[in-house]
Formats: structure tokens, C-alpha cells, sequence
């Protein structure tokens, strides 16, 4: 389980430097010095050496590389390919940088086809998923997933919703290709979620039983960069992510409540985590 944590506060670190771009934060009012030392401790002694650079420098958090990088794709996500309907040439567009930088970091990856449906249209479409395997030493999965579709809203360029999660994604996946996890992690943008998350609904539904077997946990980015709420969906039982979750949100007088493509998996029952 601490694997897993450290996976999350992982991706929770790089969210956070994404999303503030300015040295504004001291060390002391975050108590980040202290939590830096515990966190590589627990790295260390876990072998999942996440080799970061220092991001505490004489009391003040600066912005990384790390964050640098994933404000860049969030850029040409929202910016240069805008806004991304379900369906439309935008969200292949999408696809296609996405898929292109995984290949990039050297990843193989894996297009999923499906068909979805629009209510509102009342007209079908074709979408896809991008699919990318960090092999580790246990063949026991975390899915890491982020929908890089956005509403078909004029004016809306979808950087909060969701190319936020799509840019901490690739983030993430780009440090850990070369290092070796306890886990093998699973990273997937969902296409169509805006219109009935049909691209998580599709990649679960594709799983066979062995597959189901082996995914202990899912980590859902969405919608990071604007509000105040993290959104969480997990199920019950000892031990489970859903409540090291809760423990720590009450700890720290967060309210948490949730409902996106982790749906999914947590009707499957598989446990999962939501940004």
C-alpha cells in the first residue's frame, strides 16, 4: 500500500507544481521541508526512487522542470489544439500528440477503438483510448488515467477540464519510464468521456478476469488546475485506498465527494483514487 501512496503524492506533487508557476509558497507554512525528508525516506526504502530535483531551495518552493513540462503539454492541449468535443477532429488531434509524446518518452503504445454515443446529438461516433505499460517487478496494476476530451461548449478550451489531468499524466509517465516500480503502471487517456464516460466504460469492459484480478488501484486526474474539492471514489474493506483516503482528508479537514471516469472502475471493484 505504501507504493501506491507514494505513486499518489507523486502525481499530487507534480500537480502542484504545474499549477503554480510563481515561487510564492515558504517552506514553513506548507511544512514541506519536513514532508520532503519523509517522502524520500519513504522512496528510498521502497525502491521506487522517483529521482526529482530539489524543489526546496533556502525556505521557498520554486517551480521544476517537472511542472515546467506538464504546464507545456497543458498548453498545447487547451491552446494550440483547443477546444476538444467528443468526436471531433480536435480530439483526434489530442490523441495523436498524446500518443505521440508517450512514444517519445518510449513507451509502446496501444490505440483502443470503441464506439460511443451522444444523447444529445443523438448521433454516434468513433473515439479511442491511448494506452501505455510501465512494466514493474509485480505484474499487479495501477491505472493512471485522464479523459483528454473537453465539453462542446463555445469559448470553452477544456485546460481545466481536462487537460490539466492529461498533462500531469504525461508528466508522470515520462519519470517513471526508466525506473523500476513494485507495480506496473497503467496509463490511459480516455476519449468521449464528456458525453457518458464511454471511453472508461469501453476500457473496462475490454478487461479479462486475470486482468481485473491484477488492477489494485486506480489513480483518475481531472480537472486539477480550478476549485477547491477532490473528488474520490473507492471501495470498502480493510486496507483499501478508500480509507487511507478518507483518513487523511479528515485529518486534514478536507471534504471529499466524487463522480468521473473512475466510476467505472469502482462499479467494477476496483479501488480507486481521484484528483
Amino acid at each position: 500500500m505504501k507504493s501506491i501512496r507514494i505513486i499518489i503524492l507523486m502525481i499530487a506533487m507534480l500537480f502542484m507544481l504545474a499549477c503554480f508557476p510563481f515561487s510564492f509558497f515558504k517552506a514553513n507554512d506548507l511544512t514541506f521541508q519536513n514532508a520532503e525528508s519523509s517522502i524520500e525516506n519513504q522512496i528510498e526504502s521502497e525502491s521506487t526512487l522517483l529521482a526529482t530535483e530539489e524543489v526546496v531551495e533556502t525556505g521557498i518552493i520554486t517551480r521544476d522542470e517537472y511542472g515546467e513540462n506538464a504546464r507545456q503539454y497543458l498548453e498545447v492541449l487547451a491552446g494550440d489544439i483547443g477546444d476538444r468535443p467528443s468526436g471531433s477532429a480536435n480530439e483526434t488531434s489530442a490523441a495523436n500528440f498524446i500518443q505521440r509524446k508517450l512514444e517519445e518518452f518510449g513507451y509502446t503504445t496501444e490505440t483502443q477503438w470503441f464506439t460511443a454515443y451522444d444523447d444529445y446529438e443523438g448521433a454516434s461516433f468513433g473515439s479511442f483510448n491511448i494506452i501505455a505499460i510501465k512494466q514493474g517487478d509485480s505484474d499487479k496494476q495501477i491505472v493512471i488515467g485522464a479523459h483528454y476530451d473537453s465539453v462542446d461548449d463555445e469559448g470553452s478550451q477544456g485546460a481545466d477540464d481536462n487537460a490539466s489531468g492529461v498533462a500531469v499524466l504525461l508528466e508522470t509517465a515520462k519519470r517513471v519510464v526508466n525506473i523500476e516500480t513494485p507495480y506496473t503502471l497503467v496509463f490511459v487517456a480516455f476519449g468521449a468521456e464528456e458525453v457518458g464516460l464511454w471511453g472508461s466504460a469501453y476500457f473496462v469492459d475490454e478487461l479479462k478476469t486475470g486482468e481485473q484480478i491484477n488492477i489494485i488501484g486506480m489513480v483518475n486526474l481531472d480537472s486539477l488546475v480550478a476549485g477547491d474539492k477532490a473528488y474520490v471514489y473507492g471501495n470498502e474493506g480493510p486496507g483499501s485506498m478508500r480509507d487511507w483516503v478518507l483518513e487523511n482528508a479528515q485529518h486534514k479537514g478536507i471534504k471529499i465527494e466524487g463522480r468521473t471516469d473512475e466510476e467505472m472502475f469502482y462499479e467494477d471493484g476496483t479501488p480507486c483514487e481521484c484528483s
